[in-house]
């Protein structure tokens, strides 16, 4: 059992976090916003009845917890690491939809 906050380098030393997530690739960004797009039509789309099928919320999922629960409830689980770094990426699509695509359908 480790002990002592985790693994270390040479000397000691910790190893230095990774670098931040790009956003999510150009798929998953284009379905995310085709799905924006389906559900903002209402019973209108085609895809009404798929899109009725999907939670509503998804507050259970490691995705939607702070950073502090993701840390506590999933201590020593590898899922930790990758719940923050998809948390991260879909934080950071959405900042480049928000400065892009979403100020242009707001004018």
């Amino acid at each position: 059992m480790m002990r002592g906050g985790g693994a270390r380098g040479p000397g000691g030393a910790r190893p230095a976090p990774p670098p931040p997530p790009p956003p999510l690739e150009g798929g998953d960004a284009l379905l995310s916003v085709r799905l924006l797009h389906e559900k903002a039509l209402g019973d209108d789309s085609a895809w009404a009845p798929y899109i009725a099928a999907l939670p509503a919320d998804l507050s259970d999922s490691p995705v939607q917890w702070s950073g502090e629960e993701v840390k506590t409830l999933l201590h020593g689980l590898l899922m930790a690491d990758d719940a923050l770094a998809l948390r991260r990426a879909i934080d950071s699509t959405f900042l480049l939809l928000d400065s892009t695509c979403f100020k242009v359908l707001n004018q």
